[in-house]
């Protein structure tokens, strides 16, 4: 289910997480600082942060957590680039509607000195989700390939029988609901 625990998931995030994104995250927020100054009029600075946040970090944040997660499951790149623009998309939408309110209150709440640890925080929450995103066609594909090995082991069983001149009666009832018919 959605709340399975799936440590080597875990550890990919963690990883994604503390090797790339995080220290991503100090730097790019030590920029954002430097170019839209506090000095600004806060009715100026905030909207323009949120913008640059939106329309430049995150889809670009949001894109290399999609390829680092490929690249540690050991996808191959048709496997990481095939889907990710809809994923990219689906994503963005989702970003736009969350962390504008998250750094409404970033940039007018939460003192400098704690803006990275309530920031940190929030993306906690944010890269289950991304994870969620990821792995959702890996999920679909298990599934999909599991329910085509139940199928073909239902089929070999009635070939068997009909080979065999046994009765086939009870393996294509079996296969029957195999199938779902």
């Amino acid at each position: 289910g959605i709340f399975q625990f799936d440590r080597a998931r875990l550890a990919q995030c963690v990883f994604i997480g503390a090797a790339l994104l995080a220290p991503m995250a100090h730097a790019y927020y030590g920029w954002q600082d430097t170019l839209i100054h506090a000095s600004v009029a806060l009715w100026i600075s905030v909207p323009a942060k949120i913008v640059v946040d939106q329309v430049l970090y995150a889809p670009f944040y949001n894109m290399l957590f999609f390829i680092f997660t490929g690249v540690l499951r050991r996808d191959t790149p048709r496997e990481i680039f095939g889907d990710l623009m809809p994923k990219l998309w689906r994503t963005t939408l989702s970003s736009w509607k969350v962390w504008p309110f998250v750094h409404l209150i970033t940039y007018t709440v939460i003192p400098t000195r704690y803006k990275l640890m309530w920031v940190d925080t929030m993306e906690v929450l944010w890269i289950t989700y991304l994870s969620l995103v990821a792995n959702e066609a890996k999920k679909k594909e298990t599934n999909a390939t599991a329910a085509a090995a139940r199928e073909q082991e239902a089929a070999a069983a009635v070939a068997a029988q009909v080979v065999s001149g046994e009765n086939t009666e009870p393996a294509m009832e079996d296969a029957w609901k195999v199938v779902g018919v």
